[in-house]
């Protein structure tokens, strides 16, 4: 019975990306959390809002154990990193008109998700000069 769940565990091992690390990085205009993986990240990334709830699966990835991180910025406030079955899925708390960019590193070792509010990075959205020289 003991050697029935890592058989089980096994497929996820050998065709998923295991989380490494996870950085935050809060900025005036925005949030970055980098993802790293332990091999490049080949998997699909579904995206799905509920309110001030970004909700992101990771298919074919998998990370040793829950993490929840509270975070003290202007567009995300708490961060939970938590396995499925064959996911992982990230929940992210974020203020009102805060979106979220995903992208992967060109090696594909590393994943950004990036808050920010483009109403605020946008410098023609808040009327600042533009210099058309």
């Amino acid at each position: 019975m003991r050697y029935l769940l890592p058989l089980l565990l096994l497929p996820a091992f050998l065709w998923g990306s295991k989380i490494l690390s996870y950085n935050i990085y809060d900025r005036n205009d925005r949030v970055d959390v980098m993802l790293t993986f332990d091999t490049p990240y080949e998997g699909v990334l579904r995206q799905n809002r509920q309110g001030n709830t970004v909700v992101v699966k990771l298919e074919q990835a998998f990370i040793d154990e829950p993490t929840v991180k509270s975070v003290t910025s202007k567009y995300l406030s708490k961060l939970t990193i938590a396995p499925e079955t064959e996911n992982i899925q990230i929940i992210a708390e974020v203020a009102n008109g805060v979106e979220m960019q995903a992208s992967k590193t060109s090696d594909s070792y590393g994943l950004r998700l990036r808050f920010s509010n483009p109403e605020v990075t946008n410098p023609l959205a808040q009327g600042a000069p533009v210099d058309e020289t």
